[in-house]
């Protein structure tokens, strides 16, 4: 759609194949309905590129000269769309409603004259050279035509909307697709864990982390004495009823979605309670709050004082606490021995939570993986091999934490494909 209305401004006869009833599904269901437009416009585009597992480097340019979070949150605003910006930097329509955005999209496209055909699946695209010009004959289904139709455009973008049709197609032109794979997960735990029947704690600040395997040698036994950290996140955590989610456990299943899925969704995360703070830290502060708070029931009661408070919620030190002082919930801080306390530093930092499998978040869902982006011009994303092809959004082998991020991935390669279709046909009129 955002290529679509580029060009179209740009006086390009466009038409829109939607193979739904419906066009930006994606967009009315994000964020909760509320569609997390962008992320609050960053410093500088390499600070903005490390929110992208894939196609981090490669997006550095684009987000610099072609089409910025600026220029996205302008041109919103300019469409009518008032945005807020939340504190952790998510923008949001103020009528936190995605139909605001939907409208405004639909409403700009009909200005602009682009053709919407919903209800079209296209099943097969293929090279046709004219006289001409090199074109794309697009064979379509319409639900209401049992015939098909051939359509012939002298420029034609794929993307992939909420369907794998598009890699579909693009695999059939027997261009590279990185293996598609999930992102932006939540965690299924294991029954029996540290965290289990607190769902809905929240931690403001905790670290997430990834472990690797051991490694199985003869006989079922590990070749390894201490599993590695395969990758690590920090930010706020969400215990649910059947795991853990929050933008942390969704930041490392999108940077770990490769080993996520080669594993099946099945291994051990480490959450780190207090991020930032060394063992020996924690240490002298559990002994100085024994030692001035040493008649007070270690695992703090139902109101009253404990240690890291700030930083840990309640229910949590007292899972933690029970586990180490065995249950003896009427265990005073005075009676508490020095093993008790190393085994506390151990476990604030380094509870393991064995997962086994994945569940789906309800306000992001993208794939990673998708055109190998060695496959396009990286100014214009047209397609090294076909010229007047060209790729936007998801349907690239690039995608974004949650945060705003794929959204901006749309907005800047529909963009940029709107731009260079309307120079490229616009020159060969001229």
């Amino acid at each position: 759609m955002f290529a679509a209305i580029t060009a179209a401004r740009r006086g390009v006869s466009v038409q829109v194949l939607e193979a739904t009833k419906k066009p930006m599904r994606k967009i009315l269901q994000s964020g909760g309905g509320r569609c997390n437009v962008l992320h609050r416009p960053l410093s500088n585009p390499r600070e903005l590129s490390e929110h992208y597992p894939r196609g981090n480097r490669e997006l550095i340019g684009p987000f610099t000269s072609q089409f910025t979070q600026h220029q996205t949150f302008q041109w919103f605003e300019n469409e009518g769309v008032s945005l807020k910006v939340e504190g952790d930097g998510r923008c949001f329509p103020v009528t936190d409603n995605s139909e605001t955005v939907a409208s405004a999209l639909r409403v700009a496209a009909q200005e602009a004259g682009v053709s919407i055909s919903v209800g079209t699946r296209v099943t097969k695209i293929q090279p046709h050279n004219s006289s001409n010009n090199f074109q794309w004959k697009v064979y379509v289904k319409n639900k209401r035509n049992a015939k098909d139709g051939v359509l012939v455009a002298d420029a034609c973008m794929l993307a992939t909307g909420s369907t794998p049709a598009g890699f579909e197609l693009a695999h059939k032109l027997d261009l590279n697709i990185c293996k598609l794979m999930p992102s932006l997960f939540s965690f299924r735990l294991q029954p029996g864990h540290l965290l289990e029947g607190l769902q809905g704690v929240t931690f403001a600040n905790a670290e997430l982390s990834l472990l690797e395997n051991p490694v199985q040698g003869q006989e079922g036994r590990t070749t390894k004495s201490k599993p590695t950290l395969l990758n690590k996140q920090r930010g706020a955590l969400l215990i649910t009823h059947r795991g853990i989610s929050g933008p942390a456990a969704l930041r490392l299943s999108s940077f770990a979605a490769a080993h996520l899925f080669d594993c099946r969704y099945k291994g051990q995360l480490r959450l780190n309670c207090l991020p930032g703070m060394s063992i020996e830290n924690i240490r002298q502060e559990l002994l100085a709050f024994r030692n001035k708070s040493n008649k007070s029931l270690v695992s703090g009661g139902a109101s009253s004082a404990y240690p890291f408070r700030e930083s840990i919620p309640r229910r949590v030190w007292q899972n933690i606490t029970k586990k180490v002082i065995n249950g003896q919930c009427d265990l005073r801080w005075n009676d508490l021995k020095k093993e008790h306390v190393a085994q506390l530093c151990q476990l604030l930092v380094n509870i393991v939570l064995p997962f086994i499998g994945k569940d789906t978040n309800k306000e992001e869902f993208v794939t990673a993986g998708g055109v190998d982006l060695k496959e396009i011009s990286l100014k214009t994303c047209e397609s090294k091999r076909y010229k007047n092809l060209y790729f936007g959004g998801e349907i690239l082998n690039v995608d974004g934490v949650t945060g705003g991020f794929n959204f901006q991935a749309c907005w800047t390669t529909g963009y940029m494909v709107g731009a260079a279709v309307s120079s490229h046909l616009n020159d060969g009129a001229e």
